[in-house]
């Protein structure tokens, strides 16, 4: 399964939030616990330790209220003597329904007994006050009275340690559940702070080692440094991902870096081949050049011929004119104009020869030209003047023939 970077976190902050919950639920258990603990101390265990109290103290009351009856007659002593019985035997009840233990079941009885026999003791010496028998009622209270106190002293101080036994058992329970409720809080939150800082240190190396591997490897290409296109990173996450990534591309820079030194190497020969062309180009131009100057020469003397032989032609029309005034000079002037008309023919028939010469080495330059692949617009633009300059002369060649047989028929 793809473990993506989001997953990781939630994975992480999961168990983080796992432990902490782990820790509310147990203190919260234990908190429960100790909150029962301290409800039944003072719900349960420190009402029976009051009322253990209360039981002495109505005792001791009702001793007080029989000693004050006996040595003033005050009935409102007596009242209290009454009153104090019918409260401890309430307040007997009440602690007899809260106790569980039969120990202290038993003390409680044992109580309730000696408290009956103090009560039977007090009726009597009430009795004995009334007879005025201080004697005896005194002798009574002195020996069974001081004999039922001191027991009852006794097992009451056993009741009360009992109850305060337990209350003290239910403090050092509590103490010791808020101690381990303390401990367990400490540990659990360790625990937590711990899990939280390995994850928080697996998570951060996870996300940090391949990005700074990245940016390494980013680095060394900003520098210009191809050779090597790993990055390392195998995570299987969306940086994992990104460094695939990354590294194709490196490999796919590298391979146009490659292809573009091939194409530069191949310009590089080609503008070496441009060069070499453009100067046999520059070479084969300057050479046309030198025979198109050629044959502007040869245009020229071609012209200055035709010149030559139009102004001989008029030369003899002129003479021609003339025939007719000397009729006698007509066969020597025939003849020689003539011989001269042949020699024009022979000159025509020349310079008709020297032109088809120049147009023949007019098209072989038209196809050098056309060879060189129309590298230079204005070699076809000399091929263009060469072309007309060839068929002017062929214009020339044809009105020279025409004026010679112009010339022959005169």
């Amino acid at each position: 399964m793809k473990m993506t970077v989001r997953k990781k976190l939630l994975a992480g902050f999961g168990l983080v939030y796992v432990l902490i919950a782990l820790l509310v639920g147990f203190a919260y258990y234990e908190i429960s616990t100790l909150d029962r603990i301290y409800a039944d101390v003072t719900d349960n265990r420190m009402p029976k330790l009051v009322n253990a109290k209360q039981l002495e103290v109505l005792v001791r009351r009702q001793v007080g209220s029989m000693r004050g009856y006996l040595l003033t007659g005050d009935e409102t002593s007596k009242e209290n003597f009454e009153k104090a019985h019918g409260q401890y035997k309430q307040t007997s009840e009440q602690l007899m329904a809260t106790l569980t233990r039969e120990e202290t079941k038993q003390l409680l009885a044992e109580l309730d007994l000696l408290e009956q026999q103090l009560y039977e003791l007090g009726q009597k010496t009430f009795e004995l006050k009334a007879q005025s028998k201080p004697e005896q009622y005194t002798a009574l209270v002195m020996t069974t009275g001081r004999d039922i106190t001191s027991q009852f002293d006794q097992k009451i101080n056993e009741f009360v340690a009992l109850q305060q036994r337990e209350v003290d058992q239910a403090s050092h329970d509590a103490s010791a559940s808020a101690a381990a409720v303390r401990r367990l809080i400490v540990i659990v939150g360790v625990l937590a702070v711990a899990v939280g800082a390995a994850v928080s240190y697996f998570i951060s190396r996870s996300l940090s080692r391949p990005l700074l591997a990245l940016s390494e490897a980013a680095k060394r290409i900003a520098a210009g440094d191809l050779t090597e296109t790993k990055t390392g990173v195998r995570n299987r996450d969306e940086i994992g991902e990104l460094a695939a990534s990354f590294e194709q591309m490196a490999k796919n820079l590298r391979g146009v870096l490659h292809e573009v030194a091939q194409n530069a190497e191949q310009v590089a020969a080609s503008s070496e081949e441009l060069a070499a062309s453009a100067e046999q180009t520059s070479k084969a131009t300057e050479q046309i050049a030198r025979t198109i100057q050629d044959v502007a020469s040869g245009v020229d003397k071609q012209m200055q011929s035709v010149e030559e032989t139009s102004a001989a032609v008029g030369s003899m029309s002129e003479q021609i004119g003339h025939v007719s005034g000397r009729a006698q000079n007509v066969a020597a002037i025939a003849a020689e104009t003539s011989k001269q008309a042949a020699d024009g023919g022979k000159t025509i028939e020349a310079s008709v020869a020297q032109m088809n010469k120049v147009n023949a080495t007019v098209e072989r330059l038209a196809e050098v030209i056309k060879g060189l692949g129309h590298r230079s617009e204005q070699i076809g633009s000399i091929i263009e003047a060469i072309r007309n300059i060839a068929a002017q002369t062929n214009l020339l060649a044809l009105n020279a023939a025409i004026e010679a047989a112009r010339a022959g028929e005169h």
